[in-house]
């Protein structure tokens, strides 16, 4: 395995700059995303987190681990991701990551740049619209689990694309929810 120094060094920064409360790695099932919801809440529930930034960290967490299971490329029979949730005196930050198809990386791209782009409002009726558009299932909500990352935390989406070979890129993202109101 080749590592990247750039990469080492800012994961560095990254956990110097938050307190990492939970970190996993590894096939994201039903079970595990209850594990890892239940440990977070509880994480959460001993640093006295107020509630209502509780219920936002909560939810994008479902999200993020939602889109690993749903949406993760398949390798020897599981969905491979990373979830890392850290913390410092003003935000909360979710990191999360996967496999994708490099024949998806494109729309993927496409789709995060039109929802960082959109106001709260464009948002909002993008929801609308994806939800009451008659080729959404829970397997192809056209980034439903995105847009409401971006609503419920009031922050863009911050990712990367990194290859990992001829068929596949490490899809990975940031999020931040900020600690006060």
């Amino acid at each position: 395995m080749e590592y990247n120094l750039d990469s080492i060094k800012l994961l560095s920064s990254k956990m110097e700059e938050h307190q990492f409360l939970l970190t996993y790695k590894g096939n994201v099932s039903h079970d595990i995303v209850i594990a890892v919801l239940a440990l977070a809440e509880k994480k959460m529930d001993i640093d006295g987190t107020q509630r209502s930034v509780k219920k936002k960290v909560f939810n994008v967490l479902i999200e993020c681990l939602q889109n690993i299971s749903y949406h993760a490329e398949v390798r020897n029979n599981v969905r491979d991701g990373l979830i890392m949730i850290g913390k410092n005196d003003t935000e909360f930050v979710i990191y999360s990551s996967n496999l994708v198809s490099n024949e998806n990386v494109w729309s993927l791209k496409e789709k995060i740049e039109m929802i960082n782009t959109a106001s709260r409002e464009e948002l909002s009726q993008m929801y609308i619209d994806v939800m009451s558009s008659p080729g959404t299932n829970l397997k192809g909500t056209a980034g439903l689990g995105l847009i409401d990352i971006a609503k419920k935390s009031g922050n863009k989406l911050n990712y990367v694309f990194a290859p990992h070979d001829e068929h596949d890129s490490y899809f990975v993202m940031s999020t931040i929810i900020y600690s006060t109101n």
